[in-house]
């Protein structure tokens, strides 16, 4: 279980620029707060997150990215999976949009489990990924959490 996240639905979603996604598919965003909730959300679909891009960032073109960024997230990226390296090194790899020239073939791998809540670039301050509510509804019942408050969303949001 996902212990440190909280799930919005599609009026706070539109809010973050999802409103296709939550109206046509019916879709809540599970909103992850920390890492370790990270991790396991990304073990299982990729993640959307918004990064600091400035920086280093925009000049990365390979290896493990830690240099410099800040964490006021201004860039929209995926996380599409995490790895070790041959040298213990913990990371993220990362779907950029800036074509395939930039990075490592479009994507970049950024450094995880640093001792900052927020992590590298702020990675961790605002990831969401969608998740089918219905479905949902009798997961978060079964830890006593209030389903009351999803919406049926048959009408416009």
């Amino acid at each position: 279980m996902l212990t440190s996240c909280r799930v919005v639905c599609c009026k706070e979603c539109v809010a973050q620029r999802l409103k296709t996604l939550c109206h046509s598919s019916k879709l809540c965003c599970w909103m992850l707060l920390d890492e370790d909730s990270l991790l396991k959300a990304v073990a299982n679909q990729p993640v959307s997150v918004s990064i600091d891009m400035r920086g280093m960032f925009k000049f990365y073109s390979s290896g493990i990215f830690t240099g410099e960024c800040r964490t006021k997230p201004n860039h929209a990226v995926t996380i599409v999976g995490y790895g070790t390296s041959k040298d213990g090194i913990k990371y993220w790899l990362v779907k950029n949009s800036w074509s395939k020239r930039w990075g490592e073939k479009g994507y970049i791998r950024i450094k995880r489990d640093i001792d900052a809540k927020e992590g590298l670039c702020g990675i961790a301050m605002k990831p969401s990924y969608p998740i089918n509510y219905q479905q949902h509804r009798i997961k978060l019942s079964k830890y006593r959490i209030s389903t009351s408050w999803l919406p049926t969303l048959t009408g416009p949001v």
